[in-house]
Parts: structure tokens; C-alpha cells; sequence
């Protein structure tokens, strides 16, 4: 088993000195790990499985995640313990665009959002750490839109029945996501409506041919 180069290899044993192993790696020489015992063992798979498991074990999937955009039609489904909110498929758009109870936010820059954007989409080109800190509320994210009539858009958050949040290609949603972010900031200010974002972003609009840019 090598270990930066081919001329350095582990070995395992019981016993380790830290110095040596320090040294071992300052100079690239051989070095030994110890061996955990079983109870170590436990006791890091516990550590583990306490820093990386949702507050809920139920909301867990063995499912593997899957990246490719499905058929129109078919379920989209994202086994992201990060995330609990639903995707849409870009050929859903159609069925909820058109509604006056729909708001979709476009996350991506002001220049990207120019050039292309889904019809009725109003921009939200805020910087992320401003969309992850709790004491940035929805109306100083209102009030930072230049557009009065996009602000008057945004302020029926809390009445409308569904909210699409949108950038260029997300299909997964992380706690570093822009997407998420938003999404978070919604439902903490109790939005009643369906929180969703568009899987694969506009690009996948456009791979799509879906009418609505």
C-alpha cells in the first residue's frame, strides 16, 4: 500500500510512536500505524455515524443518488440527506408557469439571467454568504432587488402555492447550495406554498426544447 510515493509503504502493527511517525512523514520514509482495537473501532463508527446522520434516521434512502436526468414523466428522486426538498422536471414547468400562484427565482447572476431565463422568473443574484446567514431575512433579500415590480413579485412568497428556485445545472442540493440556501431561508419564514427547485437548473430547460425561456 503506497503512501505519497512508491518508496514509502505502510506496515501494521500494535505500537506506534508519534514522533517517528511525524518524522516518518517529513521524510518520506516507511512508517507504522497502529492497529485500533475493536473497541476503538465502535467508538469511531459511532462518532461517524452521530456527525453525518439527519436529526430524523427514518429520512435516510439506501437508494443509490442519481445524477442523469430522467425521462419526462418519471419520478425524479434525490437520496440527498441534506435536502428535503422536492425536485420538478424541467417538462413540469409547463404546468406551473403559467399560474399567477407561482414564483420562480432565478439565483444565477444578473448577466446569465438576462440572456436567458424560465418566463416570470425574477433574479436573486444575492452573494451566498448573505443567504446563509439567519439574520438576513426575506424583506432585506426584497429589499436588495432594483426592480420595484420584481419586489412587488417577491413579497406574495407568503401566499404563493408553489416556489421554483432555479440556477444553471443544480441536480443535488448541499448545505454550500445557493439553491438550498434560499430554500432554507423560505421555509424557516414558514412559506405555505410547495418548495421545489428545477432539476439540472436552465441548462437542462434548454437540453429539454421546454417552451418558457
Amino acid at each position: 500500500m503506497s503512501f505519497f510515493d512508491e518508496g514509502s509503504h505502510v506496515k501494521i502493527t500494535p505500537h506506534v510512536d508519534v514522533s517517528a511517525f511525524a518524522n516518518a512523514l517529513q521524510n518520506r520514509q516507511t512508517f507504522v500505524v497502529p492497529a485500533p482495537s475493536p473497541r476503538m473501532v465502535q467508538a469511531m463508527a459511532r462518532q461517524a455515524q452521530q456527525s453525518y446522520l439527519p436529526l430524523n434516521p427514518a429520512a435516510l434512502s439506501t437508494k443509490p443518488m442519481s445524477f442523469k436526468l430522467p425521462s419526462s414523466g418519471s419520478t425524479i428522486t434525490a437520496s440527498s440527506p441534506q435536502s428535503a426538498f422536492a425536485p420538478l422536471h424541467p417538462k413540469e414547468l409547463s404546468s406551473f408557469i403559467s399560474k399567477p400562484s407561482t414564483l420562480v427565482l432565478d439565483i444565477r447572476p444578473h448577466g446569465q439571467y438576462h440572456k436567458s431565463r424560465i418566463h416570470g422568473a425574477i433574479n436573486l443574484a444575492v452573494p451566498s454568504t448573505l443567504l446563509r446567514r439567519p439574520a438576513f431575512s426575506l424583506d432585506k433579500l426584497c429589499s436588495m432587488l432594483p426592480d420595484a415590480k420584481d419586489q412587488k413579485v417577491f413579497q406574495h412568497w407568503n401566499s404563493a402555492e408553489v416556489i421554483i428556485v432555479y440556477d444553471a445545472d443544480s441536480t443535488v442540493l448541499s448545505d454550500v447550495s445557493n439553491v438550498q440556501s434560499l430554500l432554507n431561508k423560505l421555509k424557516a419564514a414558514e412559506a405555505p406554498g410547495r418548495l421545489c427547485y428545477l432539476f439540472g437548473g436552465i441548462n437542462a430547460v434548454a437540453a429539454c426544447e421546454v417552451a418558457g425561456l
